[in-house]
C-alpha cells in the first residue's frame, strides 16, 4: 500500500485527498499509512522518477 500511495503522490502528483478518493479510503487513513509506512517506499519511487527523467532528458 505504501508503494502505491508513494507512486500516486510523487509520480502522478496527486494530493492525499485525491489518493484517498481514488483508493476508496479516508484522508485520515491515507495519512496514517504514510506516517507509519517506511520511507523506503518513497525513496524507491522518487529514485525511479529521477531515473526516468534522466533517461528522457538524454
Amino acid at each position: 500500500m505504501e508503494y502505491r500511495i508513494a507512486k500516486l503522490r510523487f509520480i502522478d502528483g496527486m494530493t492525499y485527498q485525491e489518493i484517498a478518493d481514488k483508493l476508496g479510503y479516508s484522508y485520515g487513513y491515507i495519512r496514517k499509512v504514510v506516517s507509519q509506512g517506511n520511507n523506503h517506499a518513497c525513496q524507491v519511487v522518487i529514485y525511479l522518477q529521477m531515473k526516468k527523467q534522466a533517461i528522457t532528458n538524454e
